[in-house]
Parts: C-alpha cells; sequence; structure tokens
C-alpha cells in the first residue's frame, strides 16, 4: 500500500483519506467512505484544536462514517506551507504536519495529534485555553523557566527528570516554530532537542486518567452478598505489593503499618 500526499499553498486545506491515499482539496469539506473491512468511526462533535505547533483543526461533521478535517496551517515562513497527513486507528483519528512528522515519537508523542481524542478529553478550543503536557528535560541545559518556546512550568517531575506544563494556545505558534526548525535538522538527539525547545528533549501530552469500574469484579466475587452479611474488612491486616503509595491518602491515614 502506498500513502500519497499533495503539497498546496493555500492557508486552509481540507484532508480526508481515501483507502491508504491522502487527498487535499479547499472548501468543499471532502471526506472518504471507510476502506474495505474496517468500521466507520463514530461521530465526533464538531470542534476546531489546536495542535502543539500551532496549526487547527476542525474535526467537522462526518460523511460516510468519517469526519471531515479541515485544517489551518500556523504561520510558516513563505514557500514553507506543509502537507498533513491524516491517519486512522480505530475511533482515532490523526493528523500530523509533514515538518514535524520526523519528530513522532522520537520527540513528539503522538496523541499530541489524535484530534478525535483530544476533543473526547475536552482538550479542544471551545473547552480550554491551554494543551497540558509533560515534558523531558535535557541534561545540561536551562530548564522551562527560560524557555522561549512558549511553555509554562506547572510541577517538578524529578522521578522522569521533567515536568507538567502547559502550553497557552495563543503561544502555541511560536513552539511550532521551534519543532518545525527542529524537524528540519539532519539528525535530532536530546541535545539538539533542548538547543531547539529550551532545555525540552521529550513532549508527552498530559492526558486525564480515569479508574475503571470495579463494580462487575465486584460482583463476580460475591462481594456485595459479604457486605450484605456484616462483614466490612474491619481488623483485617492487608499487605501490598506496590511501587509506592500515598499514605496521606484518606483511605490510608494512620492505616499504613509498615513498609519496607
Amino acid at each position: 500500500m502506498q500513502r500519497r500526499v499533495m503539497q498546496v499553498s493555500r492557508t486552509t486545506l481540507v484532508v480526508a483519506s481515501l483507502a491508504c491515499s491522502l487527498l487535499v482539496a479547499t472548501g468543499s469539506g471532502m471526506a472518504a467512505t471507510p476502506p474495505p473491512g474496517q468500521a466507520a468511526l463514530p461521530a465526533p462533535v464538531p470542534a476546531e484544536v489546536t495542535l502543539v505547533t500551532g496549526d487547527r483543526v476542525l474535526v467537522g461533521a462526518p460523511v460516510a462514517g468519517r469526519p471531515t478535517l479541515t485544517v489551518e496551517p500556523a504561520p510558516r515562513p513563505v514557500g514553507r506551507i506543509p502537507s498533513f497527513s491524516a491517519r486512522y486507528d480505530g475511533d482515532d483519528v490523526y493528523v500530523v504536519p509533514s515538518d514535524v512528522a520526523g519528530l513522532v515519537p522520537s520527540v513528539l508523542d503522538d496523541a499530541l495529534f489524535d484530534v478525535t481524542a483530544l476533543v473526547r478529553m475536552g482538550y479542544d478550543d471551545r473547552s480550554r485555553p491551554s494543551i497540558p503536557l509533560i515534558v523531558q528535560n535535557t541534561p545540561g541545559l536551562k530548564t522551562l523557566s527560560a524557555s522561549p518556546t512558549g511553555l509554562q512550568a506547572r510541577a517538578a517531575l524529578p522521578s522522569i527528570r521533567g515536568e507538567a506544563a502547559v502550553l497557552p494556545k495563543a503561544q502555541s505558534a511560536a513552539f511550532g516554530k521551534a519543532l518545525t526548525k527542529l524537524g528540519g535538522a539532519r539528525r535530532v538527539t536530546p541535545a539538539t532537542a533542548g538547543a531547539a525547545l529550551g532545555g525540552v528533549s521529550r513532549v508527552w501530552l498530559d492526558a486525564p486518567l480515569r479508574a475503571t469500574d470495579l463494580d462487575a469484579n465486584l460482583t463476580q466475587i460475591s462481594a456485595p452478598a459479604a457486605w450484605q452479611s456484616g462483614l466490612s474488612g474491619a481488623g483485617v491486616k492487608v499487605a501490598v505489593l506496590d511501587t509506592g503509595v500515598d499514605a496521606g491518602h484518606p483511605d490510608l491515614a494512620g492505616q499504613v503499618v509498615d513498609a519496607a
């Protein structure tokens, strides 16, 4: 299978996928039928998503099971308008600018370009003005406190030599400019990434996490029947093998007997 990307020099693109090819056009809101044997995606809520590159993607109403994708590129130097590839993976649609594609996933988390997931998470432009990120710092280089790329540090994450950060969408074009410059380098290393991105060598999406619903498991082991009989677990000591717990959590405060 081959992939084809048409290069155009317009400010607004409409990207749609047909089998394994990419079509780029303007104005008509093109969308393609799903490839043979592949289920259609559920319709996303029409929304606009700003990427870390500063490019904006309008995720529109679906046609033949595929959302229409209208891309408005962020400003680039004259003659350097990128192409945009659309990749479908189950319920997710990824839109990646060609001038940073070489940084995925070595520097940039591919989840940063999953526009349908970003909408589901509430990271679209209507829902929040910034993109939450986790970044890893390059040893020996300046940290985000002096970053010229628009990133703003929120909390230190020493276990990964990094920080939780946000990228205000109003400043994403500045970060995108640094990314596209880095994307044009012949060889990208943590040192070259750090030099271009204000001390940052890796960038991940700080995605929301939700606990798995355990109700089905509790029913399978007859826990509700045990509770109804009066068993609560009071007085029972439990040993937990884990990488660590928050001993100050309300459920654990004063309950942890020992740790090793």
